[in-house]
């Protein structure tokens, strides 16, 4: 007959829908679940013919992260691929003989749609869909980019919105191999987009094809999912409850009983990577076990409280069972006689009684467990023989994720004659019995091994920890976790005459901080930057594309861009992923579109939502910010490679409108000359440096429109901090005469305003203060007409989610180590110069920082011999490790030209962050209540 409280089943755990929802965010942050998808899209087949080939194949750039260049996806090719077009995603690989996976299908209806596609990803929700529990509805947060190929059906560019599937409960059986099958390709699942927002009105007709590619996709391009089960577990099941306490259900039966102390562990299989249709009930038997498995309409009964995470639920005959070895313990061992005294008014009377067992039994009560010995006291002495009870009595304390035996009392009962008659008979046998049998009771649990019985029976790890460790394993090809990936906690064990049940929390790792990443791409109209026509109207810059961004186990809701010199709040997206360089509509910015301006920042900061990690589960706001620096090339004609390059000052507006050095970098250069534009140098004195704004209006006044120009300024550090921002201009710092040098002007007195070609030669020079007047004639004239000169990004040497290049570090006087070796504890790179107070200010942020005692914290000096790095370190009271760096072998393996440059490195060894320039406001280390980062931002 079912137990009431299990089923047919030995062991049944429920977990909450809000736990289920916080577990597939987990999912989400080891990248379970793809975050961000670059696909090829072919779901327009020739009339007739079979789908022989997925719907969607996802490509990848050489570091295996979605690529964010539209115009690199490779055209539509034979499969497989030939090798050199990059990898492809796992969650949508390519299979040679993908047309079995139509075998058992309806005939699939074309979308017709055909192109590339850009997606990202938030977690996968579940909820119960039907009153009954029959259904669950899984919803995926899309946001997509979609370029049609040329001749077929055009859609939107941009959508956001909600897959939505909806699929009953059904049952999957395996003769093949032990796995749980996750599958939903049956006829039944409803598949739909539900559509929030479009860049065009779509027509029934373009949703009708969005929802075929969706369903088309699912079925072609996601393979099944599968968790390998341990030899022990005979069946795994799934079941979905509706109602006050909606949960779901995993069933397990045990293929055959361990023996006491082992318990029945479940296997760290890994699990593929889709793994949409969760809520589905599967059940999968052992082909080597003949036990039937169990009916899951047999358990009905939800026992999982309204504050519980989950709950865990065993058989009371799978709690006797862990008992049985006691029990026979117990049987096999003969009770001591019971010898005692009666004294009477002459004479004392010694007694003895020999005690036999007739039965032990252990049952479940509520609120306790019993052991029941039923037994016959007999002697030959003139006192009565009779029959007993000993009744132990046991709980249960809840500790961590398992449960201790506690034991209660031990009571003896005898018949109602003996109490009525013989009371001070009973009191003198119970005196002395009792400590026999407690005796007894203590050997038959030690030696039946009773208490490791229960505490393995009871464990949540040990039943359920390999099927949540199963999920929670990152996909192949990610970094391994070094820690348990969840976390269960009981609250309080409840005993039934069913069973016993815990009631527990869940949790799981800590969130990962937000990747924030945005990188330049060909404008949707005309490829390449600058300054270029967009349906009659001039537009700045590169497209950007933040398609790698993503919250970790959470929904971005809204991308802010915010350029050099804005005030207020940026450009907020809430619908794509990427920023369109905006049309130049302003007449005045239009006759300066000749300037060329960089080495400041262009920010994006993102926010929204996700699941707490641990506690109660509830939706937590999230926010990163990141800052790109967006540079040019600067130093025009031949240089030598080895040559040390003159720096620039990254800036920003200050609060108080002066200019705001956040770090410094090497100027940009270019041998050839051919991208470097027309460039006005001014080097001020105290009077010229409060009238910069002069500059970029002579330039507007030479009319010079098709002549590409950059100002630099070179001044004092500590006089660009006092010096009123004027955007376009890009500053330079003095200190070291490089630039002075270069152009040829040390000698100078005042005030000098020189023009440089692009090839780098001094055309024209000025010595006083400025005229615009003077200034605009000589431009109009000297000026050479060159092509727009675009801003960019310098790329990086190092990825976020992959191993920074290695190297020593001297940890202690004459010891060295490797930065590989520093594995088990986090580290923050910083790559600093005595020159960059900002890169020194830096440092000392993170010095003092609330975590630091967990984190290393790595200066490494780029660039400056030894012993001027570390007096300099000493002078200004640097704390962390210093690394010197003298021939900028580590600076150039990690690409740094800025300093500033912050690199965090987990505990893993895997890059996690990398900022640019000091923002003590934005700076991880000094914020306690939410992810506000700046990262890097570079081109792949």
């Amino acid at each position: 007959m079912p137990n009431p409280l299990t089923g047919d089943f030995d062991i049944v755990a429920q977990f909450s829908i809000p736990v289920v929802n916080r577990l597939l965010a987990a999912m989400h942050r080891i990248e379970r679940f793809p975050h961000s998808l670059t696909v090829r899209v072919n779901d327009d087949p020739p009339p007739g013919s079979r789908f022989d080939m997925p719907t969607l194949v996802g490509v990848m750039d050489a570091y295996g992260d979605a690529t964010s260049d539209h115009d690199r996806i490779p055209p539509p090719v034979a499969f497989p691929p030939p090798r050199g077009l990059g990898g492809f995603h796992a969650g949508v690989d390519s299979v040679v003989n993908a047309n079995i996976a139509g075998v058992n299908l309806e005939p699939l209806t074309p979308s017709r749609l055909q192109g590339r596609a850009q997606v990202q990803i938030s977690p996968p929700t579940m909820e119960i869909a039907h009153p009954s529990g029959s259904q669950v509805t899984v919803r995926l947060g899309l946001m997509c980019r979609y370029f049609p190929d040329p001749n077929t059906n055009p859609a939107a560019e941009f959508v956001r919105g909600e897959l939505v599937i909806t699929a009953p409960v059904s049952t999957a059986a395996s003769q093949v191999a032990n796995v749980v099958a996750i599958d939903i390709k049956a006829n039944t699942a409803q598949i739909s987009f539900a559509l929030q927002w479009s860049s065009r009105p779509l027509t029934a007709e373009d949703r009708a094809g969005i929802d075929l590619v969706l369903r088309n996709a699912l079925k072609t391009s996601f393979l099944p999912a599968n968790i390998t089960l341990p030899s022990n577990i005979a069946h795994a099941q799934f079941k979905t409850f509706s109602g006050a306490s909606s949960a779901v259900a995993v069933m397990l039966d045990v293929a055959m009983h361990p023996p006491a102390g082992s318990g029945p562990v479940m296997s760290d299989a890994l699990m593929p990577e889709v793994v949409i249709a969760d809520g589905g009930m599967l059940d999968v038997a052992s082909s080597d076990t003949e036990s039937p498995a169990g009916d899951p309409a047999t358990v009905n009964q939800v026992f999982l409280a309204g504050i519980d995470d989950f709950a865990f639920a065993v058989s009371s005959d799978f709690v006797r069972q862990s008992f049985a070895p006691a029990l026979k313990r117990i049987r096999e061992t003969p009770v001591e006689p019971v010898s005692f005294p009666v004294n009477g008014l002459v004479y004392t009377w010694h007694v003895t009684y020999t005690i036999a067992l007739n039965d032990v039994a252990f049952d479940l009560e509520t609120g306790k467990m019993v052991l029941t010995m039923r037994g016959r006291a007999s002697t030959g002495s003139w006192t009565p023989n009779f029959d007993f009870t000993a009744r132990q009595e046991f709980g249960l304390t809840a500790n961590g994720a398992t449960a201790e035996l506690a034991v209660g009392d031990l009571k003896f009962e005898t018949s109602s004659w003996m109490v009525n008659s013989w009371m001070w008979l009973v009191d003198l046998f119970t005196g002395r019995a009792k400590k026999s049998f407690e005796e007894m009771r203590n050997n038959a649990l030690r030696d039946g091994n009773a208490r490791e019985a229960v505490r393995e029976m009871l464990n949540a790890d040990a039943n359920l920890g390999g099927f949540l460790r199963s999920l929670l394993s990152p996909a192949a090809g990610k970094p391994p976790l070094n820690r348990q990936p969840y976390g269960l906690a009981y609250a309080s064990a409840e005993i039934r005459a069913s069973g016993i049940v815990l009631h527990g929390n869940l949790s799981v790792l800590r969130w990962l901080p937000p990747r924030v990443e945005f990188e330049p791409i060909p404008a949707s109209v005309q490829a390449g930057g600058g300054i270029h026509g967009a349906g009659g109207m001039l537009t700045r810059g590169s497209d950007y594309s933040a398609l790698k961004s993503w919250i970790p186990g959470g929904r971005i809701q809204q991308f802010e861009w915010k350029s050099e010199g804005q005030s207020g709040a940026g450009h907020i997206d809430e619908n794509r992923f990427v920023r369109i360089s905006p049309p130049i509509v302003d007449l005045d910015v239009a006759e300066s579109a000749n300037l060329v301006s960089g080495y400041s920042p262009l920010c994006l900061t993102i926010r929204g939502t996700r699941l707490s990690s641990r506690g109660l589960v509830r939706s937590e706001a999230v926010e990163a910010t990141v800052c790109g620096y967006n540079r040019f090339p600067i130093v025009g004609g031949a240089f030598s490679p080895d040559e040390l390059l003159p720096t620039i000052a990254l800036t920003r507006p200050g609060r108080d409108g002066a200019v705001e050095i956040t770090g410094y970098a090497t100027a940009g250069a270019d041998a050839t000359g051919s991208a470097t534009p027309n460039l006005i140098v001014h080097f001020p004195d105290e009077s010229s440096a409060s009238r910069l704004d002069v500059i970029p209006e002579a330039l507007r006044e030479s009319e010079r429109r098709d002549a590409a120009t950059a100002i630099l300024v070179v001044m004092d550090p500590e006089q660009i901090g006092r010096t009123r921002y004027v955007s376009g201009i890009t500053y330079a710092p003095s200190d070291d005469g490089a630039w002075e040098r270069r152009f040829d002007v040390s000698g100078s007195r005042g005030p000098v305003t020189i023009v440089v070609d692009a090839a780098g030669k001094v055309v024209w020079k000025q010595e006083g203060n400025l005229d615009s007047r003077t200034l605009a004639d000589a431009l109009s004239k000297l000026l050479v007409a060159r092509k727009p000169v675009a801003s960019e990004m310098g790329p990086a040497s190092v990825r976020i989610g992959q191993p920074p290049p290695n190297f020593l570090l001297e940890h202690a006087p004459g010891q060295e180590i490797t930065l590989r070796k520093l594995t088990g504890r986090p580290a923050v790179l910083v790559f600093w110069r005595s020159s960059s107070k900002p890169s020194i200010e830096a440092i000392h942020d993170l010095e003092s920082a609330t975590d630091q005692r967990a984190r290393l914290v790595l200066a490494v000096n780029d660039g400056e011999e030894p012993s001027i790095a570390r007096r300099s370190a000493v002078d200004a009271g640097l704390s962390a490790t210093v690394v010197t760096d003298p021939n900028r072998r580590i600076s150039r393996a990690y690409g740094v030209t800025i300093w500033p440059t912050i690199i965090e490195v987990d505990a893993l060894g895997i890059v996690r962050t990398v900022r640019y320039g000091r923002d003590p406001v934005s700076d991880p280390a000094t914020q306690s209540d939410k992810h506000n980062v700046s990262q890097r931002s570079s081109t792949s």
